[in-house]
């Protein structure tokens, strides 16, 4: 009995370590390049990367949490495009611009461990932050 709960806490201690987490990184140098269109002056590149563990791809076991960068949540479905474009969209305001433009995204899956019991499944979205000095900002 006392070898099956020590089995638990590692397999618990196992996906905490391999945990689904939300990444944000941010980028402000530019080197001089001129990376926005027009007179809007680029503020950061931004990139997000939620991902998680599905069991049968479907049933959510540890995923990134949306809303805190860094963070996990368990049994909730939250990689996803939606989400990432609203922690990007977020971010964004919080560097002080007003306009997100060259925003890509992707998502991908992969079956681990044998039989594909386990999903390991991700999204990524990235976007420029500018100011639009032509574009009031929203409040």
């Amino acid at each position: 009995m006392k070898k099956l709960a020590v089995a638990i806490v590692m397999l618990a201690v196992g996906f905490m370590v391999l945990a689904g987490c939300s990444t944000v990184e941010t980028a402000k140098n530019f080197n001089d390049q001129d990376i926005a269109p027009g007179n809007e002056k680029p503020v950061a590149h931004i990139n997000v990367d939620l991902f998680g563990y599905y069991l049968f791809y479907y049933i959510p076991i540890v995923s990134s949490d949306p809303f805190k960068n860094n963070s996990y949540t368990l049994f909730k479905d939250t990689v996803n495009v939606k989400n990432a474009v609203d922690l990007l969209t977020k971010t964004a305001g919080e560097t002080g611009s007003n306009k997100v433009t060259d925003l890509t995204s992707s998502t991908s899956s992969t079956g681990k461990f044998s039989l594909w019991i386990i999903w390991y499944r991700d999204a990524q979205v990235s976007g420029n932050a500018v100011l639009d000095p032509g574009k009031k900002k929203k409040k």
